[in-house]
């Protein structure tokens, strides 16, 4: 070690400390922390838990299939209820007749 001089030892372990300090500076800005890293995992789970919840209730909506049965139902319940219209409406003018007799009789008396 003839060509480290005594004298100037203070100033080589400076110069060494402060090059150890940028490095670890760098180091600190270019690597997450633990406690970031645990945080953005523990993010990362309750997304994943929030993201199996979305999966769940696609999975348990209706398909093509139930779709285009239901789809089915209501025509044919358009149906139905075209054949009973005219007896609803033969039913509301018996009413209405009815009504109206109830109404004369209530006057002549």
């Amino acid at each position: 070690m003839d060509w480290l001089d005594k004298d100037l030892l203070p100033l080589y372990i400076a110069l060494a400390s402060l090059v150890l300090s940028v490095v670890v500076a760098l180091l600190q800005l270019t690597f997450a922390k633990r406690t970031e890293m645990a945080a953005l995992a523990a993010t990362v789970t309750t997304q994943g838990a929030l993201m199996a919840e979305l999966e769940r209730r696609i999975d348990d909506l209706p398909g093509e299939k139930d779709l285009h049965e239901l789809s089915l139902k209501i025509s044919d319940l358009k149906v139905e209820l075209a054949a009973v219209s005219p007896a609803l409406k033969r039913l509301e003018r018996l009413g209405d007749l009815l009504l109206e007799n109830e109404l004369l009789e209530g006057k002549r008396k």
